[in-house]
């Protein structure tokens, strides 16, 4: 029962790399055995000869069996369980070939576009829409300035945090925060996952409350204006277009800037 039960558990996993069951449960029973004619696979596994011969030309072309001529006869065999390692690399050329074609993409259709005196508002909803909106960020020509509560890792997850991070700072992309001394804030801003990723792109300044009462998370960038909150589990943002709108919050910015103080880790 424990070795059925191993067998379909390993055919599951096969199927992660493209095969279909009967490719799977074939390839499995070949494995680590003599080479064996379409009969005997056949009979052995109790499915259709037409069958089995369709599955092995399938598995032939993926690269997963071998033919075996002797004299009068012709037998298949499995190749070892290393060849998977080729669909992996191929899968990783395909993700690097197709990020670099989405950067590439999003670079020159942003500039083909005159959108400086046009307005364009976008609205997102939700984990998957706050993800976006971070992402959106890469897209900064020049720093990124924020007014941040701080807790965007617990909404989009380490994975997500720790990709995104990764671009910003590849991509060459600094960003000046100001926050408020609230200690939810502070603990999350200390958060040590997220502390260690922004340490290398971000400069932060401490303003009061009574300065400045910073709700949510405002970003600004390009000619772009975002606004995002969580609260209760419901997670909304919106995103406005305009320079001019831009122009004027990086002047307010300077100057809450200016009169604000550097972060100080306490030990």
């Amino acid at each position: 029962m424990s070795d059925i039960l191993d067998t379909l558990s390993l055919s599951q996993k096969l199927l992660n790399f493209g095969l279909t069951p009967v490719e799977a449960k074939m390839y499995l029973f070949l494995l680590n055995k003599p080479p064996k004619t379409i009969v005997e696979i056949a009979r052995e596994l109790v499915i259709p000869r037409t069958s089995i011969y369709d599955t092995s030309e399938k598995l032939l072309t993926k690269g997963l069996l071998t033919k075996v001529i002797e004299y009068k006869s012709q037998k298949l065999r499995a190749l070892p369980i290393d060849i998977l390692q080729s669909i992996i690399d191929e899968k990783k050329a395909e993700v690097e070939s197709l990020e670099k074609n989405f950067f590439f993409l999003k670079d020159n259709v942003s500039k083909s576009l005159d959108a400086a005196f046009n307005t364009e508002v976008k609205y997102y909803h939700g984990k998957q829409g706050f993800m976006q909106m971070m992402w959106n960020t890469l897209s900064a020509k020049e720093e990124v300035i924020r007014y941040p509560e701080f807790g965007r890792i617990e909404i989009v997850g380490e994975k997500f945090f720790h990709s995104w991070a990764e671009k910003i700072i590849e991509h060459n992309i600094t960003e000046r925060a100001i926050i408020n001394p609230k200690q939810e804030t502070v603990n999350h801003f200390l958060h040590t996952y997220e502390y260690e990723k922004r340490s290398k792109y971000q400069q932060t300044h401490v303003l009061p409350e009574t300065t400045l009462d910073i709700s949510g998370d405002t970003t600004i960038y390009n000619s772009t204006f975002a606004l995002c909150f969580w609260k209760q589990g419901e997670i909304v943002g919106v995103e406005i277009e305009n320079s001019e709108l831009v122009k004027m919050q990086k002047s307010i910015f300077e100057t809450l800037w200016k009169i604000s103080e550097p972060f100080i880790k306490k030990d």
